[in-house]
């Protein structure tokens, strides 16, 4: 299996960058695990639709997105992985949202917090949600320190 993640635009900050390296590595550890960095929007459309041919399981991450507690979101992406899927998208959108094409053609949503964070910020907290998941799957101690 292999989990994706999509971001329009890239990080201005380079400690953001550092954070989101050290848990791609981990995550690695796990899963394949790529981020895929779109330069706009249509971009983006371009290259969903391509992935929307192939029949990958695609979600949104969006406040008004399924809101899951770590354990949850653990035994989601566990299920994932056992009930055969071969590749998950999750894509970030930026600060306008996301396309007609995106909000009119996928209607799974997750949502990381009812509050609202900026882009670089959901990146980092999605990848260590991500890697905490993998942690408590494997039962690893990371998510009980």
């Amino acid at each position: 299996m292999k989990i994706t993640l999509i971001c329009i635009g890239k990080n201005n900050s380079k400690s953001f960058d550092s954070e989101i390296n050290k848990y791609f590595k981990r995550i690695n550890s796990y899963i394949n695990f790529s981020i895929i960095y779109s330069n706009n929007s249509k971009t983006l459309d371009e290259k969903v639709k391509s992935l929307k041919k192939k029949k990958y399981l695609i979600f949104l991450l969006d406040e008004k997105g399924i809101e899951y507690n770590s354990l949850k979101f653990s035994n989601f992406i566990e299920k994932k992985i056992y009930s055969g899927i071969n590749n998950i998208i999750f894509i970030i959108g930026d600060h306008s949202g996301y396309s007609k094409f995106i909000t009119n053609n996928f209607n799974n949503k997750i949502s990381l917090s009812k509050m609202t964070f900026s882009h670089q910020m959901t990146r980092l907290f999605f990848c260590e949600q991500l890697y905490r998941a993998f942690t408590i799957i494997k039962n690893h101690p990371y998510h009980n320190n």
